[in-house]
């Protein structure tokens, strides 16, 4: 949602988060300045020790921490929201609506991340085995080789183009937002604690060019702004540029070009009407790329001004 600051005072509901002119703000349109960290196993929390959870809502407010960016499903361990695309295990489902009540009571907006790359649960793997493209392993460019269990991790070709995948990534994402929280009372798509949505964590198709990754943040952002206007949406992804670009060079990656062929493209996947603002990623020990921290680090983040929309850092490890 990106306007004028009165139109947006004429259309905003109570306490959503908006944009204007390229900024942040609030429903009073004053620019909405975070704070935000990443949690894990928030879920898991909020159904096996909500007394902790509670806390720990406490101290990141006192923190002055304001935005909690958190998995719907973060590793096996974890709680499993869904038994089916779109169908919830109602135990795990009332542990996120205490997630969103907690969050409210302490005055955090919330990110939710809607799927994972990595991970099976609630994430790309178990919705491949859901739709039957788990055991396939197509390119559709040459040369990228045989893939081991890791490189087929990021190599969901399949998947990102298949409509009954996307059909049932769709019915997911509706189910969703149109749960009524069991202790407020408001339904996820009407609630202003939510801040935005994240609709994939990390997205990469493996040397399958960039239209599959693109395509189907276009399409999953499209449907879900359809049946859910009142919350940003971003994408999930890094911020590598595609080795077609001339921003690539900025890239942290060796001879191998390996970030310039991870499938994102990033002012591609940031152009599309329903993606609301940008995310950039920044993992100095995993990338290794030397000199990290200032020289390319600057860089790096400098590189995304090329999109003409607000960008978070949602990464920094």
């Amino acid at each position: 949602m990106a306007s004028s600051c009165g139109l947006l005072l004429l259309l905003a509901a109570g306490g959503f988060v908006s944009i204007s002119d390229g900024r942040f703000v609030d429903e009073e349109c004053a620019e909405f300045h975070f704070h935000g960290w990443n949690g894990w196993r928030v879920v898991d929390a909020a159904l096996n020790q909500p007394a902790s959870l509670t806390r720990r809502f406490k101290d990141a407010q006192e923190a002055g921490l304001n935005v909690l960016r958190f998995f719907l499903g973060d590793d096996e361990r974890s709680p499993v929201l869904q038994t089916a695309p779109g169908v919830f295990d109602e135990r795990v489902a009332q542990a996120v609506d205490f997630v969103l009540a907690e969050s409210a009571a302490h005055s955090i907006k919330l990110t939710p991340v809607l799927l994972n790359l990595w991970k099976r649960n609630n994430g790309v793997p178990q919705f491949e085995e859901w739709c039957g493209t788990a055991s396939t392993s197509r390119q559709p460019r040459p040369g990228g080789g045989s893939l081991d269990a890791q490189e087929r991790l990021q190599t969901p070709y399949d998947w990102l183009v298949s409509p009954k995948c996307r059909d049932q990534v769709k019915k997911y994402f509706t189910t969703l937002v149109n749960r009524r929280n069991t202790i407020t009372g408001v339904l996820y798509k009407d609630d202003p604690t939510i801040m935005s949505w994240n609709l994939l964590n990390e997205p990469r198709c493996r040397s399958c060019g960039p239209e599959a990754v693109d395509s189907w943040i276009g399409e999953m952002a499209g449907h879900l702004k359809s049946v859910d206007p009142n919350h940003l949406i971003t994408t999930g992804a890094e911020g590598f540029f595609d080795e077609s670009d001339p921003m690539a060079r900025y890239n942290p990656q060796d001879r191998s070009l390996w970030a310039s062929r991870t499938g994102q493209h990033f002012r591609a996947n940031h152009a599309h009407a329903a993606i609301s603002y940008a995310t950039v990623h920044t993992w100095p020990d995993n990338w290794r790329n030397p000199p990290f921290p200032t020289s390319w680090g600057r860089q790096w983040l400098d590189a995304h001004s090329q999109v003409f929309k607000p960008k978070i850092v949602r990464v920094w490890l």
